[in-house]
């Protein structure tokens, strides 16, 4: 079986036996190899697991990319299981392939690039014992005060340490702003960003300004 109704260049998706990989409480149905131009990607899986007083079970998606060789959910999962997609999934599979000259290294932990638009970016960052975080990086090349804290000069990076938010503000380079944020979610949560009963709101927030040199610039401005 394939499919091909993914964009261009066309990835493949070929099925294949389920592995019976678990995530959290769903049980796996079906997989697919991804493969573009070629090459194989990854795979994409489909799990389900029963919804109490409900006759349709939850379904989630996941992807698990052949360069990291772990599964993970379709990125929406923040929104509800229900949100996530095959076609999705497939598509984060072909911008990480697409984006793997991009990858980076900082103290330990290995930065594969998610997707990249101009000044934006999008980075899964994993340590072999310290887990997994999401981290994404904008750059502004000028003020805009519409976008209220973080509409600073220089590059605005967040990531999560536990339940909590840890922004860099106005780096004057990617790399100045990637460094300092690793060195503030790159380590084991401490107990109040992982408490066991978290709030619904009012989440905390981390706030980082790097003090750039004297006479140092960002690049193109």
């Amino acid at each position: 079986m394939e499919d091909t109704a993914y964009g261009s260049p066309e990835p493949v998706l070929v099925r294949i036996d389920a592995a019976g990989e678990p995530y959290r409480d769903f049980t796996e149905t079906d997989r697919w190899e991804v493969s573009l131009d070629g090459c194989r990607i990854g795979e994409v899986w489909r799990a389900e697991r029963g919804c109490f007083n409900s006759r349709k079970p939850v379904v989630c998606w996941l992807k698990k990319p052949t360069a990291l060789g772990v599964s993970f959910p379709d990125s929406a999962v923040g929104s509800g299981y229900g949100r996530t997609s095959r076609k999705a999934c497939v598509q984060q599979l072909v911008s990480w392939h697409v984006n793997r000259d991009r990858k980076l290294t900082f103290d330990g932990w290995v930065l594969h690039c998610d997707s990249a638009r101009e000044d934006d970016l999008s980075y899964l960052a994993i340590h072999p014992d310290l887990g997994w975080r999401w981290i994404h990086a904008s750059c502004n090349r000028e003020l805009k005060p519409y976008r209220g804290a973080m509409g600073g000069v220089g590059w605005q990076i967040t990531g999560r340490r536990g339940i909590r938010t840890v922004i860099v503000h106005d780096a004057p380079s990617l790399d100045d702003g990637l460094k300092l944020l690793i060195a503030n979610i790159g380590r084991k949560p401490d107990p109040s960003d992982a408490p066991k009963h978290p709030p619904i709101s009012g989440l905390p927030v981390e706030r980082h300004y790097p003090q750039p040199e004297p006479g140092l610039s960002l690049p193109g401005i």
